[in-house]
């Protein structure tokens, strides 16, 4: 297989020809991400699909989707500028701050599914409990977990622990057996989805027993409904992990 080999700056960078494709692939998937996420945000606003509530949720979810997106598209630019020039020093402060951004959008897309599920949960459990279920609630929510995103990411940019890898040509914490490694997967990955397990876990025993209870079918088939919305919701976390796992053996 054919390798450039080029001397920039006292670093020996390899090139192989068959990273571009996979750069372009890149771009197009995220550019189609960002096109695809916008309709369907434009869509949910336009025809008012959902509830209010609802519709926040969906839109904080698809904003974080978006802005993912956003940040994967810029960085898979600069890895294709990279390959290109088989350059390894130009903008490197800007490389570690998109992936200082991709920790925290890739954060506050799991949290958004989890605020998600737990309003599911609520509203078939705990119907009585409406101000857990109003958009004020859910806004200031949705706000904490924003926050929240941006604080926890912080010690991980101001440590240094994100570096610029050189041979992928992207900018992310090492991926070897570290605190760094176990913190950042923790948060962003590890507690929302073990929250969506449990919500999704609770939420099944709790149809089940109503399903057995004298109960009216409008209250069975919401509950129902619900629950299936949190499958989607778990299936849909889950594949994204698995999806990932290429991507980290790759980089190993």
């Amino acid at each position: 297989m054919e390798v450039v080999n080029i001397m920039n700056d006292s670093t020996l960078i390899e090139t192989e020809v068959w990273f571009l494709p996979f750069d372009i692939i890149g771009i197009i998937s995220t550019s189609l991400s960002i096109i695809l996420g916008l309709l369907y945000l434009f869509i949910v606003i336009k025809y008012k699909t959902y509830s209010t509530v609802q519709m926040l949720l969906v839109c904080n979810s698809s904003v974080a989707v978006i802005l993912l997106s956003c940040i994967l598209l810029n960085m898979a630019i600069f890895t294709l500028q990279h390959d290109l020039q088989k350059s390894s020093e130009n903008n490197t402060s800007f490389c570690i701050i998109l992936g200082f951004l991709s920790f925290i959008t890739d954060g506050l897309q799991n949290y958004s599914y989890l605020l998600t599920a737990v309003y599911q949960y609520i509203s078939v459990v705990y119907p009585n409990k409406v101000i857990w279920r109003s958009i004020k609630t859910q806004f200031c929510l949705i706000s904490v977990i924003w926050i929240v995103c941006i604080i926890d990411m912080v010690p991980l940019f101001v440590t240094g622990q994100i570096t610029y890898n050189i041979d992928n040509q992207v900018c992310q914490v090492p991926l070897r057996l570290s605190v760094s490694v176990v913190y950042g997967a923790a948060i962003i990955y590890a507690i929302p989805n073990f929250g969506i397990t449990v919500v999704y876990i609770k939420l099944t025993r709790y149809v089940q027993q109503i399903s057995l209870r004298t109960i009216s079918n409008n209250t069975i088939f919401h509950a129902r409904r619900e629950l299936r919305l949190v499958q989607r919701t778990f299936v849909l976390c889950n594949t994204l992990i698995v999806l990932g796992l290429p991507y980290m053996i790759f980089v190993l």
